[in-house]
């Protein structure tokens, strides 16, 4: 189900007096709407969610752990778009493990870069309400309910980031809500060593 967010009505409301440039410009903006998922449209909104990349927009998508702001990591001006939001400059690679996000990355055909839906130092986001200041910068939001799990805390914590960049070692950056499960499986199945910063 598609739910227009009305944006373009409230904009409108609050644009009287200005000139006709200024209503123009509002004109052209992408209009946003929120998306409900359901396991039975994730095909079909995956699509659309690729298109909206494709386009150079930002979307905001549940994954695995929090909900995520996510660009085409090829187009110079989407990243642009993503850092303003976020005020912060992130990099990585991330698997989520979401059939939503996973449908995505294989439609899309090319990487996507991925952060929380958050402002920077903000708690990590479990429902669309939680980031609604952020919807005016974003051209779909992809409502996948909450994704709390059974403690709050540990959802917040989002994913955890790991350095591997050292061959036969691993650096917890973030602890996030797998770190153990991810720091048992570094040791035990792959004989890595951590380390820790000094």
């Amino acid at each position: 189900m598609v739910k227009p967010l009305g944006r373009s009505i409230s904009l409108f409301k609050n644009l009287k007096g200005v000139g006709p440039s200024a209503i123009l410009r509002q004109k052209v903006m992408p209009e946003n709407e929120v998306v409900r998922l359901a396991t039975d449209n994730f095909e079909t909104l995956a699509k659309k969610g690729a298109e909206a990349l494709r386009s150079g927009n930002v979307i905001a998508v549940p994954t695995d752990t929090v909900y995520g702001l996510a660009a085409d990591a090829q187009n110079n001006s989407a990243i642009a778009s993503l850092y303003k939001i976020k005020s912060t400059n992130l990099v990585g690679i991330r698997i989520p493990d979401y059939p939503f996000i996973q449908h995505l990355a294989e439609l899309h055909q090319g990487p996507i870069a991925l952060t929380s839906a958050n402002q920077s130092s903000e708690p990590s986001t479990l429902t669309p309400e939680e980031f609604q200041p952020l919807w005016p910068s974003l051209r779909l939001i992809f409502d996948g309910g909450n994704l709390g799990q059974s403690s709050e805390h540990l959802s917040r914590a989002g994913s955890t980031v790991i350095d591997l960049s050292s061959e036969g070692y691993f650096r917890i950056i973030r602890r996030g809500s797998a770190y153990s499960s991810c720091k048992q499986l570094l040791c035990d199945k792959y004989n890595l060593t951590e380390v820790s910063d000094v």
